[in-house]
């Protein structure tokens, strides 16, 4: 009896999961019909405000970026746009329409976006298996290990020569993908760790320290993005592309991902 009320009470559970996801799409795509709607109409305010209750469900996507920073950039809300735009590549480095529309919003920045430092053989590398799905990533390491337990077991157990040296061989290639595969998830997951791009917003001043009394270096307008090194008592340690590095108030900036705890 006990069984089948946990069994019964397991199907309820997954009834009303499912039905609140649908319910809750079903009133994503509302949203969206009627953004949509809104921006052809160029009522873009009613449009972001429609875009944003689709961003705060949860159920954001690179659709939704980059239409969110188009109706942004229509309200010449210039820092609001690149983040969003920002967002979009995050999800899809790629995407040409996106970098499009960035390199235009950037135009309307006061700080014209900075050349970035030439990254070492080493940095190319990494971001751009930073690029790559990272299920993809998984699976390899789980077949590469499954595949070298398989080959290696035939190696043991081959009864011929010929059988030997292809299970031989075959569990090496095995070893060596799975190595790989599980050595770029790894080396993904520690870039992104630490790999935080902010927007900044609002006029602010980069200072030597992480002091209001600290000499300032420069100031920056809303729009430039900026890699967030360190935290300290509501101080970010913040450095530009070029290499250029100083200390801001975190209250003028807007992170792309958020801090791993």
């Amino acid at each position: 009896m006990k069984t089948r009320l946990l069994i019964l009470g397991l199907l309820l559970g997954n009834y009303c999961l499912s039905w609140g996801q649908t319910n809750m799409q079903d009133q994503a795509d509302a949203w969206w019909a009627e953004a949509q709607k809104a921006y052809q109409e160029e009522r873009y305010a009613d449009a972001i405000e429609q875009y944003e209750k689709i961003n705060q469900s949860g159920l954001a996507d690179e659709a939704l970026y980059f239409n969110l920073a188009n109706a942004y950039y229509k309200s010449n809300q210039v820092g609001n746009s690149i983040y969003y735009y920002e967002k979009a590549l995050l999800i899809n480095p790629k995407d040409e329409d996106v970098a499009a529309n960035l390199a235009y919003a950037q135009k309307m920045t006061l700080d014209q976006a900075v050349t970035p430092l030439a990254p070492t053989l080493g940095t190319a590398m990494v971001r751009s298996i930073v690029q790559w799905n990272p299920a993809y990533l998984k699976y390899g390491a789980w077949l590469g290990m499954w595949l070298f337990v398989t080959f290696a077991a035939i190696y043991r157990l081959g009864g011929t020569a010929r059988l030997k040296k292809w299970g031989f061989a075959l569990a090496t290639l095995s070893a060596i993908t799975g190595f790989l595969s599980f050595s770029a998830e790894y080396l993904r997951d520690h870039w992104t760790s630490k790999d935080q791009p902010a927007i900044v917003f609002g006029v602010v001043s980069v200072r030597e320290a992480p002091a209001v009394s600290a000499p300032e270096l420069f100031p920056l307008n809303e729009g430039t993005k900026v890699q967030v090194l360190e935290e300290l008592d509501g101080w970010g340690h913040i450095a530009l592309a070029d290499g250029t590095q100083g200390w801001m108030e975190l209250s003028g900036l807007k992170k792309l991902r958020e801090l791993p705890e």
